[in-house]
């Protein structure tokens, strides 16, 4: 005799009730994610008249220069490898305030100490 007892759906929720993880895995199409309401669905980046970001290399730019382009506005400055075609880095407000206090940073020393690499890059 061969007794089958299913367990719950709890040790799975995070997987099998997510339509993210459903997406990622080919389980579902990613039309699924896509949300009507959202005023944002099919509009391109390019239709988002969004302010225009400079671009850096780590070797072209100083700790002061960093500090005053983010007090000028720019939440984030992304740094590129020297080719100038793919974003490499990047130096954000807040652990940018954060290295200079800790660290004991000068607005005289290169960005390349204060790269932040963990971010995503939209195409």
């Amino acid at each position: 005799m061969v007794v089958v007892l299913a367990d719950g759906v709890r040790n799975y929720m995070t997987k099998f009730l997510s339509k993210e993880w459903m997406v990622e895995n080919g389980f579902l199409p990613s039309s699924e994610l896509k949300d009507s309401k959202n005023p944002l669905v099919d509009v391109k980046i390019s239709e988002l008249n969004l302010p225009r970001v400079k671009f850096f290399k780590a070797a072209d730019l100083t700790v002061g220069q960093a500090l005053d382009i983010i007090t000028e506005g720019q939440i984030a400055i992304p740094i590129i490898n020297n080719e100038g075609t793919k974003i490499i880095a990047g130096i954000f407000q807040n652990k940018l305030l954060e290295m200079i206090q800790n660290k004991n940073l000068t607005k005289a020393d290169l960005s390349t100490k204060i790269l932040h690499k963990d971010f995503a890059a939209l195409n």
